[in-house]
């Protein structure tokens, strides 16, 4: 048993809340951790991407 809590959640839809929030915050934390405009733009564009 682990005694960790997984960082993903396991429902696609609770996954999909996780990237949108993800999503939200991820540029306030760019500079801190060293990611690019370009790699923020493609989180971006991977969250626009529809769900089924």
């Amino acid at each position: 048993m682990s005694l960790t809590k997984p960082y993903l959640p396991n429902a696609d839809n609770d996954r999909v809340t996780w990237m949108n929030n993800f999503n939200a915050k991820l540029p306030g934390y760019a500079t801190a951790l060293g990611i690019t405009a370009a790699e923020i733009a493609s989180v971006k564009k991977d969250t626009a991407m529809p769900t089924l």
